[in-house]
């Protein structure tokens, strides 16, 4: 059996060649591209629950970094003080605001970017600037490969700073370390669990279609 898979592992191929073509046929600009890189960067079959655990990691950590932030002030009786001040509230929301963007840039950087590169590294980045309906799980986008990957990095960022935001929301509203600890793993990192368990509905609750890519 392992002989005859031998003899007919060129003809697989070949069937896969033609099927991708007989679909670029089908597109305005399509062309042929060494995509296996491609694929794993934007959440194809290939690449597992890879989106889903970087998505978890980041969002671990920064529930971790930033649920004290505002629970602190209340903890310690700070925000009494920052309240009858002129301007406490504005200049504290503006200065945590600017210091929670720095840790999730920091987060989103040493979680993403060591991926891209491996993954960069191993497959080269021959074919990025063609159509992304090159590859057939991104048919419906008319932008490059490249343009779509900024796109996803850019949306994945984006849901980390509205985690930040969600985190100082219910860091304010219950007044405690534990509670917005818990009510933020309960909102942000659950749904990701859940999905990675194989319950695929959750991975198109609240953040997690822009976190994991699924655009």
């Amino acid at each position: 059996m392992m002989k005859y898979q031998d003899i007919l592992a060129p003809q697989y191929a070949f069937e896969q060649v033609k099927a991708h073509a007989e679909y670029l046929q089908t597109t305005e600009n399509g062309e042929f591209v060494y995509d296996s890189g491609y694929k794993l960067l934007t959440g194809d079959e290939s690449a597992g629950n890879k989106d889903l655990t970087l998505g978890l990691t980041a969002m671990a950590m920064v529930i971790l970094c930033l649920t004290y932030v505002y629970a602190a002030e209340y903890q310690t009786g700070a925000n009494v003080l920052l309240k009858t001040s002129a301007r406490g509230r504005e200049d504290t929301f503006l200065c945590k605001f600017g210091i929670g963007v720095i840790i999730v840039t920091i987060i989103f950087a040493l979680t993403y970017a060591p991926y891209f590169y491996n993954v960069i590294s191993a497959y080269g980045t021959r074919g990025i600037n063609a159509p992304a309906c090159s590859i057939e799980a991104l048919s419906n986008f008319d932008i490059s490969i490249k343009e779509y990957l900024i796109l996803i990095s850019l949306g994945r960022y984006l849901s980390l700073l509205c985690a930040m935001l969600i985190i100082y929301f219910l860091s304010a509203k219950l007044k405690s370390f534990i509670s917005t600890f818990l009510a933020a793993t309960a909102v942000l990192i659950l749904p990701i669990l859940l999905a990675l368990l194989g319950i695929g509905v959750f991975e198109y609750v609240l953040l997690n279609p822009i976190l994991v890519g699924n655009l």
